[in-house]
């Protein structure tokens, strides 16, 4: 994570820590397994209650304290909607599946030479896009450009006369 920015992104930060414990720098929601009632009607943390935790940004993720997942059922006693959770965990797989198999379809390019001129060449980039490649076959362009955008920038370095 680039903490240089002005902005900070916290669905940019895993889950947990290389060592397994929890990140705090993730949101969280926290929750007490083990709560019991008193006399006067008012909750307390028994001797063997702990901390439920479950992502803000991946629901459907449940852990203790110490970074190892809980299950469902200990989830909902500790009172988290598992049942929304889980439905919103299905859909955000089901929608990066499908965003993923979309991905890879617009990505398929056959980077066949389009044109040549001078050593240089502009090449097929996929999604009606072009790049632009030098004599040693080093890209040019930072990202694909229109066919009319890349044609003005190609004729301008290597001339039609050239030819």
């Amino acid at each position: 994570m680039d903490y240089g920015q002005m902005t900070y992104n916290p669905a940019a930060e895993p889950m947990l820590t290389n060592n397994g414990k929890l990140n705090l720098n993730h949101a969280w929601t926290s929750k007490r397994y083990g709560l019991r009632s008193t006399k006067d009607g008012s909750f307390e943390a028994s001797a063997t209650s702990f901390l439920v935790y479950s992502s803000k940004i991946a629901r459907g993720h449940y852990f203790d304290q110490n970074g190892h997942p809980v299950s469902v059922d200990i989830a909902r006693m500790a009172g988290f909607d598992v049942d929304a959770d889980l439905q919103e965990k299905e859909r955000s797989e089901r929608l990066a599946k499908v965003q993923k198999e979309i991905n890879l379809e617009y990505q398929k390019s056959s980077h066949e030479v389009l044109r040549e001129r001078g050593g240089y060449t502009l090449r097929d980039a996929g999604l009606n896009r072009v790049e632009i490649y030098d004599r040693e076959g080093k890209k040019l362009s930072v990202r694909p450009m229109a066919m009319a955008e890349a044609q003005r920038f190609f004729d301008a370095m290597v001339p039609p006369e050239e030819e």
